[in-house]
């Protein structure tokens, strides 16, 4: 599924962040590679243009192998000048043809949370393969992946979101917990008759729960709430959280919907949005006795 990772470092903290989760995510056969984007030929145009080229290729090659011999990693090294670091690692990943891009978040704020810098965030949105997002401090954090989350609808986007956490569960040997957030509902009951609000609330809910029709290894959950808010909580309760991409247009883009957006900035543990059109194992099937999934 994940057989040719990227990673994105920058020799700070969060792209050891980003090699260790990448680390858990390759396929046990596939390949990983670091990746630095440099401004090398895209800065701006000067008499020692080509000199400031040179200069920032060989601090960007140098860069990559102190990274790759710090956490002792058997890795392909990627060094690329682009007038931004999220279009670099895009370019990257098809150049590449690459199943999944990681990239790490900033160490600002709270700890062990997904908090992003612009640049971050940039190779999250449109990118061309899925991709994930390491915790702050995930690299002196990191536990196996034994229960994986995935937020539960009923889109095409959120079944594909399924069939990888299941795949990435199967592969080790980990639990799945699918969650299905309904909003509540807006009724005259809300301020003229309080119980029967309630009692409404609690028919959607059983409907809802009667309705899951989940592959026997999965667990389902249907809750109500601000979708945001039950999805960052929920981050809390797993090790690895996966959305579906937003629904728009027919590239195999990971697009970001504003949940998922706010996902990356405040979930607890890491992200992976998965990118429309996914290559999966042929076991893995997206209709298969009611596989559903959450799209965000």
């Amino acid at each position: 599924m994940f057989r040719h990772v990227i990673v994105g470092v920058d020799g700070r903290p969060n792209g050891r962040d980003a090699i260790t989760l990448g680390l858990q995510l390759v396929d046990h056969d596939g390949r990983i590679s670091l990746a630095h984007v440099h401004p090398g030929e895209s800065a701006p145009r000067r008499a020692s243009n080509l000199e400031f080229d040179r200069v920032q290729q060989q601090q960007s090659t140098e860069l990559l192998a102190h990274e790759r011999e710090a956490v002792e990693v058997d890795a392909d090294l990627l060094s690329v000048a682009s007038e931004s670091v999220g279009a670099g690692l895009h370019r990257l990943a098809e150049e590449q043809a690459a199943d999944l891009l990681v990239v790490g978040s900033c160490h600002r704020g709270r700890a062990g949370r997904v908090l992003l810098t612009d640049n971050t965030l940039a190779a999250l949105d449109g990118a061309p393969c899925t991709v994930a997002v390491a915790s702050a401090g995930y690299a002196g954090a990191a536990r196996p992946l034994g229960s994986i989350g995935v937020a539960y609808d009923t889109t095409p986007q959120s079944q594909v979101a399924l069939a990888v956490a299941r795949a990435l569960a199967t592969r080790e040997d980990a639990g799945v917990r699918a969650l299905r957030v309904l909003a509540y509902p807006v009724t005259p009951y809300m301020t003229e008759a309080p119980t029967l609000w309630e009692g409404a609330c609690k028919q959607q809910l059983e409907a809802a729960r009667q309705e899951l029709d989940l592959p026997g290894e999965v667990e389902g959950e249907v809750v109500m709430g601000r979708l945001d808010d039950a999805l960052e909580t929920f981050s809390g309760e797993v090790d690895v959280l996966v959305v579906g991409s937003r629904d728009r247009g027919p590239l195999r883009r990971a697009l970001l919907g504003s949940t998922s957006a706010h996902l990356a900035h405040s979930a607890k543990c890491p992200l992976i949005v998965v990118a429309r059109g996914v290559a999966l194992p042929p076991a893995v099937s997206l209709t298969g006795e009611g596989d559903a999934a959450g799209q965000a």
